[in-house]
C-alpha cells in the first residue's frame, strides 16, 4: 500500500489517495508531523495501515451469495464515506482486504465471521498512517557540515521516538475520539 496522490497536506493532517496498484481509496492521515524543513508526504511513500472510522455503530454484513463475493469500492455522497466489500483475512485482528489494501475494522467485529468470508460495510471515513521508514525517509537531505550531521541525527532520533509514541497512542486508544499528533 502506498500513496498514489497527495490531495492536501498541512503539518499534522493529510488526505491521500492510497493504492495497491489496482484499487484506490481516499484516506485521512493525521500522523504526519514532518519537520518544517521536510518536503512532507510524497507519492510512493508506504502506508503502514488503514482503519475504519464511523460516527455510530458500524454494520458489518456477511455476503452469502457467491455472485456477490467481489471486491467493491463505492464512493458515498459525502466527502470521505464509502460502501466497501472485502475479504476477511484475519478475524482475530479484524482485518479485511480489498486486493492488497488491508483495512482494520475499528469497531466490534462479528464473531461469526471466518477468514475467507466476504463482508460488506459502510464507513464515514478511512484513516491511515505512514510506514515508519517512509516517515523517516521523508526528511530533508542531510546537511554537509558536522554540526548539521549531528543535528540531523538528533532530529531523526526525536522523530523516531515521536513516531513510537504516536503509534502506541493510536494502538492503545480506547474510544473513537479524534486526536492529533503533538510533539512533546
Amino acid at each position: 500500500m502506498f500513496i498514489k496522490n497527495v490531495l492536501t497536506y498541512q503539518y499534522n493532517y493529510a488526505e491521500y489517495i492510497v493504492t495497491d496498484g489496482k484499487y484506490d481509496l481516499i484516506c485521512i492521515c493525521d500522523l504526519v508531523p514532518f519537520p518544517p524543513e521536510s518536503k512532507g508526504p510524497e507519492i510512493g511513500m508506504k502506508i503502514a495501515d488503514i482503519s475504519t472510522f464511523t460516527f455510530g455503530r458500524m454494520n458489518t454484513n456477511k455476503i452469502e451469495d457467491d455472485e456477490n463475493k467481489i471486491y467493491l469500492i463505492e464512493k458515498g455522497s459525502r466527502s470521505f464515506d464509502y460502501y466497501l466489500q472485502a475479504k476477511v483475512v484475519d478475524k482475530e485482528k479484524a482485518l479485511v482486504a480489498i486486493g492488497e489494501l488491508i483495512i482494520e475494522i475499528d469497531d466490534e467485529f462479528p464473531k461469526y465471521l471466518e477468514n475467507g468470508d466476504f463482508v460488506g460495510f459502510e464507513v464515514d471515513r478511512l484513516d491511515c498512517s505512514l510506514d515508519e521508514d517512509s516517515y523517516l525517509l521523508g526528511r530533508s537531505e542531510m546537511m554537509d557540515s558536522e554540526e548539521g550531521k549531528s543535528r540531523e541525527s538528533n532530529d531523526a532520533t526525536s522523530q523516531s521516538s515521536l513516531w513510537t509514541r504516536l503509534r502506541r497512542k493510536k494502538k492503545n486508544k480506547q474510544t473513537k475520539s479524534h486526536w492529533t499528533a503533538v510533539q512533546y
